[in-house]
Order: C-alpha cells, then sequence, then structure tokens
C-alpha cells in the first residue's frame, strides 16, 4: 500500500514541477508582448507619434481603407498625418483580443469604440532582439448598412 501512495505522490510532485517550469517563460513573454498592444492603444489615442514611431516597425505595411480597396501606405506617411492633426485625447474605449500568438509572433485586433461606432486595427508584431514591433497594421472602418427604405 506504502508504495502505490509513494508513486501517486511522486507522480503529482513531477507533474507540478513539469507545469510551473512551462509556464514561467509564457507569462514573461505574455507581459511583453501586451505591452506592445497597451502602448499602441494609448498611443493611438493620444496621436503620440514619438511613442508610435518606437512601436512600428520601419518597414511596416500599413493599409488604410480607400475609396475602392485599401491603399498601402508608408509608416512615415501615417506618423506625418497623425502630427498634423496634433496631439488630442479620443473619447473612445479601447481593447483588444488576441487571434493568434507563438513566443515571436502575435496578431490582435485592437477596437476603439466610439459612440455609434467602432473602428477595427488589425495588427502583426514580431518579436526581434528581444523588442516586439510592429510590421502590420490594417486599419478597417465598418461601413453603414443601407437605409431602409418604406414606400406606402
Amino acid at each position: 500500500m506504502k508504495p502505490i501512495i509513494y508513486l501517486i505522490m511522486l507522480f503529482v510532485g513531477i507533474t507540478t514541477y513539469s507545469f510551473a517550469q512551462n509556464t514561467k517563460p509564457a507569462i514573461k513573454e505574455d507581459a511583453s508582448r501586451d505591452a506592445v498592444l497597451s502602448g499602441f492603444m494609448k498611443a493611438q489615442m493620444t496621436n503620440d507619434v514619438a511613442s508610435l514611431r518606437k512601436l512600428i516597425a520601419r518597414d511596416a505595411v500599413i493599409l488604410i481603407p480607400g475609396k475602392i480597396d485599401q491603399v498601402r501606405i508608408s509608416k512615415d506617411e501615417y506618423l506625418d498625418f497623425l502630427k498634423q492633426s496634433g496631439k488630442m485625447q479620443q473619447q473612445c474605449y479601447p481593447s483588444y483580443e488576441i487571434l493568434s500568438s507563438n513566443a515571436n509572433n502575435v496578431t490582435a485586433r485592437v477596437d476603439f469604440d466610439y459612440t455609434g461606432f467602432i473602428i477595427h486595427h488589425y495588427l502583426k508584431a514580431e518579436k526581434k532582439n528581444d523588442n516586439w514591433k510592429i510590421t502590420e497594421l490594417n486599419k478597417s472602418f465598418p461601413s453603414s448598412p443601407a437605409p431602409v427604405i418604406v414606400m406606402q
């Protein structure tokens, strides 16, 4: 009877130790990844160009809605536009959802919820040399529903 109890205790101990060892790096990794996402939200809400310049990679792909299709612009064009608008505190509620993630990449949807509409930002970030940088930013404005016309 005692050998069975010792085996069960050994199994529980090994399992607990293994689980604890496997979760420690993930917690640190998630914290640095989440800091980039929350930093983007904060900087975007205030048009903080200096912070965005640090968060966005030099050769990032930035897509914004155009009349017919999306338009690709450079990081400098995007930041120049924000700089012209000046610093401001936008009245919205930001949030994000991680769509996929691994140790060196994350894809997330960052929402800015204004009164009456939501602006979605789909972004990808990569970890290079222990630094997270946004490598792709895709702005999406939801289309308005077609007006309903009632004929009498």
